[in-house]
């Protein structure tokens, strides 16, 4: 672990409740409920732009969502996602973010409050212990652009044959290919004993050919559930 720094003057953003319990909701689906390193349990909240970036990893999946803020945090800041999330389910109108200074010895505290209630914790989670997944440069791989109406055809399609057998890990996830004969995407799970195919020729995926694991395609369909139709793009990249 490293070291803490403690000599931070006060910094506070605000947020819309509905805007945050959103953010935390779809981050906490990626987030340790009991791991063995407790950095893992949480999610880091990072100043970005005009708003703030919440993040959160499993370290197999990292997902960030970025909302709009008011104020200024500082400096990253990580909080225990799944107390946050329940925290949140109550909260209205803004929420405030408060980070203070020491009250015991070296510890610096967090305050989270509506104008209900407030929760109050020890900022004890170094935001330099957060893992933070490789990104490859944004110049190599495949793209794939689709709708969320898309994928959930896609995901109501193909979800019931993906294999859950964890030592055929090749099985775990949708293959996303191109059709034989055209450039359009084909979408093909397996368990060994059954398969789904989608094929979508509005969609175009020439060269194409990935798995999506299931927890990754899970929580896309997840995120795509309530969305608005804009454009999805997708970024496959070789290890």
């Amino acid at each position: 672990m490293t070291a803490h720094d403690t000599g931070l003057p006060l910094a506070s953003v605000t947020v819309p409740a509905a805007d945050l319990r959103a953010a935390v909701d779809a981050v906490a689906r990626v987030t340790s409920r009991r791991a063995k390193v407790p950095i893992l349990e949480c999610l880091r909240l990072v100043p970005a732009g005009p708003g703030i970036a919440v993040t959160g990893t499993d370290l197999d999946m990292q997902l960030t969502v970025r909302i709009d803020a008011g104020g200024s945090l500082g400096r990253p800041l990580c909080i225990p996602a799944h107390p946050l999330q329940r925290w949140l389910r109550h909260a209205e109108g803004e929420i405030e973010i408060t980070r203070g200074p020491p009250e015991r010895g070296a510890t610096p505290t967090v305050t989270i409050r509506d104008a209900a209630a407030s929760w109050r914790l020890y900022d004890v989670y170094p935001h330099e212990d957060f893992p933070e997944m490789a990104v490859p440069a944004s110049t190599g791989g495949q793209r794939l652009t689709l709708s969320p109406d898309q994928w959930r055809r896609i995901a109501r399609g193909t979800r019931h044959c993906i294999s859950a057998e964890a030592t055929r890990y090749y099985l775990c996830g949708v293959h996303l290919t191109t059709r034989p004969g055209s450039d359009a995407l084909r979408a093909v799970t397996t368990d060994g004993h059954r398969i789904a195919i989608v094929d979508t020729d509005e969609i175009e995926a020439s060269g194409l050919s990935c798995i999506v694991p299931t927890a990754a395609a899970d929580q896309l369909t997840a995120l795509c559930a309530g969305a608005d139709n804009a454009p999805l793009e997708l970024a496959i990249h070789p290890l």
